[in-house]
């Protein structure tokens, strides 16, 4: 019995760096090279943290658009985070490289709304 564990304990050791460099061998689609900019086309957009603003005129105030080809990292994005930036109503914004599948992006735009006044009293 004791043979067998010791047997099974070899295999798990000589199988584990196999397997962790198969892992290792696909190419992440999320890296982005910062010192290389790539053009890719929007695929999609997505928005996350907005309460009270819908997602179309998040992405409508940022100015891109689905179809639009543009360059990651670029000015496009960091402009399109000043615009959305500027409308005072959120304190966090980020877009973010989400998924690509060759050359189409999806972009993530990451927000933190401000709090709002929705009511007061008098007394």
């Amino acid at each position: 019995m004791k043979f067998f564990s010791y047997i099974c304990l070899g295999f798990l050791l000589l199988t584990t760096p196999l397997l962790q460099a198969q892992v290792g061998q696909g190419v992440d689609s999320n890296q982005v090279d910062y010192r290389t900019p790539r053009e890719y086309e929007i695929g999609g957009i997505r928005v996350v943290g907005n309460g009270a603003i819908r997602e179309q005129v998040i992405i409508a105030r940022s100015g891109l658009q689905v179809g639009d080809i543009i360059e990651i990292p670029g000015d496009e994005t960091s402009n399109a985070v000043k615009k959305i930036w500027r409308t005072s109503l959120f304190s966090q914004v980020e877009i973010k490289l989400e998924k690509t599948f060759g050359d189409v992006a999806f972009l993530l735009i990451e927000l933190q709304e401000r709090p709002r006044l929705s009511r007061y009293f008098v007394r």
